[in-house]
This record gives structure tokens, C-alpha cells and sequence, in this order.
């Protein structure tokens, strides 16, 4: 179950910057600073929300993990790839919008 978080959370990123890309009509979208950022608290509070959801902080409490965990393991994977999207179009060469 605590490896569903992580791939919960790229599918979000993913559907994320495809919505964001078909509307711009850009090919890859990599955001501001400011707005990654804002991406990852969002991407927390949708973990907590889908947590609570499934009702899964009961057997996670049972287990001894903290309720911190599964917001935080979101917020976490939208961090990495927004800093592995963000390496590799400086690598590119382009810029982030």
C-alpha cells in the first residue's frame, strides 16, 4: 500500500501537465518556481483527502506510521519530478515558463 502513494501522485503529475499542455499547446510544460511549488502543497492536500478517502489512516495507524506520511510521500514525488523536469530542460536548453 505505501508504494500506491507515489505512483497515486505521478499519475496526478502527469495528468496534471497534460491538461496544462493541450490547453496551451505547448509540448512539455515545466511551471515557475512558485507555481511547482504551489503544485506540491496541492499535490499533500490531495493525498490527505484521498487517504481519508479509502480509509486507509486507520490501518496505518495500526501499523505505527504517522498520519503525516501519505501527504508527505505526494508531496515529495510532485517535488522530484518537478526538479527532474526542471534539470532536464535546462539541459535541453529551453526555459521554464
Amino acid at each position: 500500500m505505501i508504494r500506491a502513494y507515489p505512483a497515486r501522485a505521478f499519475l496526478l503529475w502527469i495528468a496534471l501537465h497534460a491538461f496544462v499542455a493541450v490547453g496551451s499547446g505547448a509540448g512539455i510544460v515545466a511551471f515557475s518556481t512558485s507555481a511547482s511549488l504551489a503544485l506540491t502543497v496541492i499535490a499533500a492536500a490531495v493525498g490527505f483527502f484521498d487517504s481519508r478517502r479509502r480509509h486507509e489512516y486507520t490501518l496505518l495507524g495500526n501499523l505505527g506510521i504517522p498520519a503525516l506520511a501519505p501527504p508527505a510521500m505526494w508531496a515529495g514525488t510532485i517535488l522530484v519530478l518537478e526538479i527532474l523536469l526542471r534539470a532536464m530542460t535546462a539541459i535541453a536548453g529551453g526555459s521554464p515558463a
